[in-house]
């Protein structure tokens, strides 16, 4: 990917730089997996393409393998991050992360576990952010 947009360098660089400001990058050297997975929402979507834009770079940057999978079902991603474990980050809309945290809803009876949140970028008519979630590492 020769010609990055602003637009991608900004995203990978928020990324970088959110990772190493993260107290698991504070407290010893990151080490990214083979291969980093993130859901999204479908294909039709800002997320997607977005993630479309920095995964590539965040791939040839890091030297994982970093895999983009549309999943369009909100529920089903965070099944995918918390239960099944088959995703290390999933893309959700600030109203559904609110759901999730809260265990509001078809999250009720969701386990909690512990998780990050990423807020990356605003991609509605409305204004309303999207962020990554991410599962907390395992001690």
């Amino acid at each position: 990917m020769k010609n990055m947009t602003r637009f991608a360098k900004a995203a990978v660089g928020s990324f970088a730089v959110s990772m190493a400001l993260s107290g698991v990058a504070m407290a010893q050297e990151y080490e990214w997996p083979r291969m980093l997975v993130i859901a999204t929402p479908g294909t039709s979507t800002g997320s997607f393409a977005s993630t479309n834009g920095w995964g590539p770079a965040l791939q040839k940057e890091t030297g994982t393998t970093v895999r983009i999978v549309p999943e369009d079902s909100e529920p089903m991603r965070y099944k995918r991050l918390t239960d099944r474990e088959d995703i290390a980050i999933a893309s959700v809309s600030a109203s559904e992360m609110a759901l999730q945290a809260e265990g509001v809803g078809g999250y009720a009876s969701a386990k909690p576990m512990p998780q990050r949140i990423l807020w990356h970028h605003n991609d509605t008519p409305l204004g309303l952010c999207c962020g990554w979630r991410f599962r907390a590492s395992k001690p």
